[in-house]
């Protein structure tokens, strides 16, 4: 038996949907991921689809583009896509209370970064007002009623990490993590050279692994150090380029913004549910060897 959801704003004419499958559903790589199109169908009334995300490093350029171009292709479609920064960190309380501000100014739909446990309640509080709620980017374990994830699958990506690193070194090596920041990637480096002469990789789990990588080169060991990162920012591609990083691992940035949109809208206008529950992004490991087949 399916069971429906109402989707509306109170006063409004609700349009039945199907409830999605199980929170823990899992699908790798869908097909179409980064090419998910919008339906044929024109709402029968002005939509509106809000996308809270962050604005603090590079990493959300491209992921915030997929938002905006979204949004553009929506307006013929009488859909207005509004991209909102609610603070400069992801914590429960900033993006708990732009989760509930999206409720009260009757938002249609709501794309959110969902990674602490405590945002569970504002996303379920979300859904039981009649608006879908799909998390991007990183999301809770706790279960929850969002319709889906679009996002790495970290422990892929880890996964991917690992092999790079044993590729470069051979089996050996070292590892440090970072807080998102350049500048502290780059002490941390430092740190870790100073104490371990014989220092041979770096793991940068985080943003700004650029400045780990700045640190490696002004010390004079591009090379001899090998560094495995995430993301393809440009400042990281540049130290890619120049061999000083070994290798970096993606997560299709563009699509974590691009595809939550669409599957929103698609799910309002015409009932369709996303493929899986989790919708995770490729995790392609880029070299300075194959940097060019990715269009760098």
């Amino acid at each position: 038996m399916v069971q429906m959801l109402g989707v509306g704003c109170e006063g409004t004419t609700k349009k039945e949907l199907p409830v999605t499958r199980a929170f823990d559903s899992v699908l790798a790589a869908p097909p179409d991921e980064g090419k998910v199109k919008p339906v044929d169908t024109m709402p029968d009334k002005k939509m509106r689809i809000l996308v809270i995300g962050l604005e603090n490093n590079p990493f959300w350029i491209p992921v915030k583009q997929g938002v905006l171009d979204e949004g553009k292709k929506l307006e013929s479609k009488n859909c207005v896509v509004d991209w909102v920064v609610p603070g400069d960190q992801h914590t429960t309380d900033v993006f708990g209370n732009a989760i509930d501000a999206g409720v009260v100014q009757e938002y249609d739909a709501i794309a959110t970064i969902a990674g602490e446990e405590g945002i569970v309640p504002f996303i379920n509080r979300a859904v039981a007002a009649g608006i879908p709620v799909a998390t991007f980017n990183s999301e809770t374990a706790t279960p929850n009623k969002r319709l889906c994830f679009v996002g790495a699958n970290s422990y892929l990506q880890g996964e991917a990490a690992a092999k790079a690193m044993i590729e470069s070194l051979g089996g050996e090596g070292g590892e440090v993590e970072n807080t998102d920041k350049g500048d502290i990637a780059y002490t941390q480096a430092q740190d870790f050279m100073n104490s371990n002469p014989d220092l041979a990789g770096i793991y940068v789990t985080a943003g700004g692994p650029f400045g780990a990588a700045a640190a490696v080169e002004d010390a004079g060991k591009s090379g001899a150090i090998k560094i495995i990162c995430y993301d393809f920012v440009d400042e990281t591609m540049e130290f890619v380029k120049k061999g000083v990083i070994y290798g970096t691992v993606g997560q299709d940035r563009y699509a974590q913004g691009n595809d939550p949109v669409i599957r929103l809208f698609n799910y309002l206008v015409d009932g369709v549910v996303p493929p899986a529950g989790l919708l995770y992004t490729r995790a392609d490991v880029v070299t300075k060897d194959n940097m060019a087949d990715f269009g760098f």
